[in-house]
């Protein structure tokens, strides 16, 4: 089994600290349920629109982190 690109782990923390399902999320991004789950399950890689709405409904959020952070505690910082 191949093992996931490290944002999508961390998208995946990131949702689930919120307690939100991945249709929360799609609908809080602007985004459908199909393309939020191709993005955190690694089928597709992030646009930088995806992004720059991730960044718009979550600001405290450091999208760097999210996309290379091997530490998913820090993704606030």
């Amino acid at each position: 089994m191949q093992e996931l690109p490290i944002h999508c782990v961390n998208l995946k923390a990131f949702r689930t600290s919120l307690n939100m399902r991945q249709k929360d999320i799609a609908d809080k991004l602007g985004v459908s349920k199909d393309l939020y789950y191709k993005i955190e399950t690694g089928k597709i890689n992030p646009t930088y629109n995806f992004l720059e709405r991730l960044a718009k409904a979550f600001p405290n959020v450091n999208i760097n982190k999210i996309l290379f952070d091997t530490n998913i505690f820090n993704l606030y910082m």
